[in-house]
């Protein structure tokens, strides 16, 4: 999801350039209209060129918010397709353990 505010007045600047916009993991939602993340996702997904989802689900959700087919492709997750290209590559680079490495979500964290 494009949670980041600054995703937003981004891709309207570059569709008031007339720049293509490209939206990576689109239809991925909460359904939730109080959250800035989802009124981002909806802005952005009316806003862009191409839409690229994940998941056949999240074209569904695509079209029953109105966006049409012709913007939209299927291409996969990305984080689960790197991880999958990534498989079996366990090793730290070199200087690894003497950075100071926050998690994105640190309540993933083990203790």
């Amino acid at each position: 999801m494009c949670s980041a505010t600054p995703t937003v007045p981004s891709a309207l600047l570059a569709t008031k350039l007339h720049s293509l916009v490209a939206h990576v993991e689109t239809g991925l939602c909460s359904h939730n209209r109080r959250m800035s993340a989802e009124i981002n996702r909806v802005l952005i997904e009316h806003i862009s060129t191409l839409l690229f989802s994940p998941t056949e689900t999240a074209l569904q959700i695509q079209r029953n918010g109105g966006i049409g087919d012709a913007k939209v492709r299927v291409e996969g997750h990305v984080i689960y397709d790197a991880t999958l290209y990534n498989k079996g590559l366990n090793r730290k680079p070199e200087g690894f353990d003497t950075l100071n490495i926050t998690m994105h979500d640190p309540s993933s964290r083990k203790h």
